[in-house]
């Protein structure tokens, strides 16, 4: 009887390292960020707030009371979007802006938030209720 039991109880010990993200390109990461420098960290939680409906989203500002402003737009576009994120995190489409999409924005000391527009290069100012005005046109693309 001890020579059958024997065998089952032996286990030998695996050692392996993992030190790139090479490495980790096999797997599937589960509530993890693996940096590019092949460091392992807790994900944040990720939850949608709002479906702007563009393609991508290219710049994020915050202003002094905590809101975010993102914007971006969609391929063939005409129209970009500001979005905006309140502190509670209620967002809405705060301006539609013409050009393809906001490349930059900005916000001042007063809290007034730029948006800078591709392909025009022009720059608006968007006030808290979302009228918007051309701040700088450059007049070329």
């Amino acid at each position: 009887m001890l020579c059958v039991l024997l065998p089952l109880s032996a286990v030998e010990t695996q050692v392996w390292e993992h030190s790139d993200a090479a490495d980790f390109e096999k797997g599937t990461l589960h509530k993890l960020s693996l940096s590019s420098e092949g460091r392992l960290t807790p994900a944040p939680v990720m939850r949608q707030l709002y479906d702007p409906s563009v393609s991508f989203l290219w710049t994020i500002a915050r202003d002094s009371k905590g809101s975010l402003y993102a914007g971006g737009g969609s391929v063939g576009s005409s129209k970009s979007k500001l979005i905006v994120v309140n502190p509670a995190g209620q967002a809405k489409t705060l301006a539609e802006l013409d050009g393809m999409a906001i490349q930059a924005i900005a916000v001042d000391k007063q809290d007034r938030v730029y948006a800078a527009t591709s392909p025009d290069g022009k720059v608006y100012r968007v006030n808290a209720t979302g009228h918007a005005e051309v701040f700088y046109d450059p007049h070329s693309k």
